[in-house]
């Protein structure tokens, strides 16, 4: 019997692995950047509709799988037009919104309830959308990847998950992602061959627990300090129910959760990050094509630290030369205006900065970050997709459309 079972596992082929590779150029991306960022400018950001197409196809055209170098097919025009009908869609929620809080100043509060929702699941619907869009404009070796599944469907799951995210405060949030990716991948096709996400929520959870456990601690130890403190008092001056004490006490928790916050985003959103990406391209199935990523925390996070380098002193210099450029006419007196020759000044400073820092942001976190996660991603069992026969239609551009006004488009 155990003969029999050593010959069935040595039968069994083992899995070829394949690495991708990136051949992108640094230099020659941020040229890209640049341009795109002046031509925004002079275009009042109308250009961004081919900006953004730029940036994917020297992002995808880099990135070689066993040779082969993926190809993005979509156009700035396909964008522009997505965005156009996106715009006519909206634009009535916001007219609405706006007549019903004018002629009802006093329920201006409970009409934003509606909105904000209605936002939402369009944010939701439009995510899902603009990635049926990516994916069928993407193609591989001749094949295309493509999408089933409904854009609200996503969006009401979305949306249920959501709020067991918020009743758990943050605890589900693991099983949403897990949930969602599920939904998606499950729907997303590369020619005939389906898609598959392994991965669950469980495997989240524990992969993060450090990362949570250091928000508690980080977050939670001054509030339950505070809250001690306030029962303390409270038993100690019960005639007294609000001693100086309890002030200097607030005051000195909220002080800590303060200086604490900015330094503990920093170290743990790009650490999270790294940990959810190895997660999800871990989990990702195509029949028998899996993939296994190998990126970094370190990485990610020196990406992060290097941005923040540029960024804060940049920011800072700017504030410098805008309040400079002020001063220059002297003070201000109480009740007038800066004049006109400084407010120009003030705006071309502004956005010669937001050019900068955008090819920046571009630059370290789009194209090297894109460039660390494809070279440390190998695929296993790729051959099984040389047999595979081109499917589907590409999509039209209104969810890239709506993702893109309600600002939640990717790269």
């Amino acid at each position: 019997m155990s003969q029999s079972i050593s010959l069935e596992q040595s039968s069994t082929p083992p899995a070829s692995t394949s690495s991708l590779l990136f051949i992108g150029n640094g230099r020659d991306f941020l040229r890209l950047a640049f341009k795109g960022a002046v031509l925004q400018l002079i275009s009042a950001g109308f250009y961004r509709f081919w900006f953004t197409t730029n940036i994917r196809r020297s992002l995808w055209s880099d990135t070689q799988i066993d040779g082969d170098s993926l190809e993005y097919t979509g156009r700035g025009k396909e964008l522009l037009i997505g965005f156009l009908f996106a715009l006519a869609i909206l634009a009535p929620f916001f007219i609405i919104y706006f007549v019903v809080t004018l002629e009802a100043e006093r329920f201006k509060a409970f009409a934003s309830v509606p909105l904000y929702l209605a936002l939402y699941l369009f944010g939701q619907f439009a995510t899902f959308r603009a990635r049926r869009y990516r994916l069928t404009r993407t193609v591989w070796r001749g094949v295309r990847f493509w999408m089933t599944g409904s854009g609200w469907s996503y969006a009401f799951r979305s949306f249920g998950w959501m709020l067991l995210v918020v009743a758990t405060l943050g605890l589900a949030y693991p099983w949403r992602e897990a949930a969602l990716e599920r939904y998606k991948i499950g729907n997303t096709y590369f020619g005939d061959l389906q898609g598959e996400f392994k991965a669950g929520g469980w495997s989240l959870f524990k992969a993060s627990l450090l990362v949570w456990a250091a928000g508690v601690l980080l977050f939670g130890l001054p509030l339950a300090y505070l809250t001690a403190r306030l029962v303390i008092l409270g038993l100690e001056t019960p005639n007294d129910p609000a001693p100086l004490a309890i002030y200097v006490d607030t005051h000195h928790a909220l002080l800590i959760a303060a200086g604490i916050a900015p330094f503990a985003i920093v170290l743990a959103w790009p650490i999270y990050q790294a940990i959810e990406w190895r997660w999800w391209l871990n989990g990702i199935r195509f029949g028998r094509i899996s993939f296994i990523s190998r990126f970094p925390m370190s990485k990610i996070l020196m990406l992060y630290l290097k941005y923040l380098g540029w960024m804060v002193p940049f920011v800072a210099a700017m504030f410098g030369l805008v309040v400079a450029i002020f001063r220059t006419n002297g003070p201000i007196a109480r009740g007038s205006f800066p004049s006109v020759g400084s407010l120009v000044s003030a705006a071309l400073v502004y956005l010669a900065a937001l050019l900068v820092l955008g090819a920046i942001h571009r630059y370290y976190l789009q194209f090297r970050l894109w460039s660390a996660i494809v070279q440390t991603l190998v695929v296993n069992n790729l051959d099984a997709a040389a047999s595979v026969t081109a499917r589907g239609e590409a999509a039209n551009a209104l969810g890239e459309g709506l993702a893109d006004g309600l600002d939640v488009a990717g790269f």
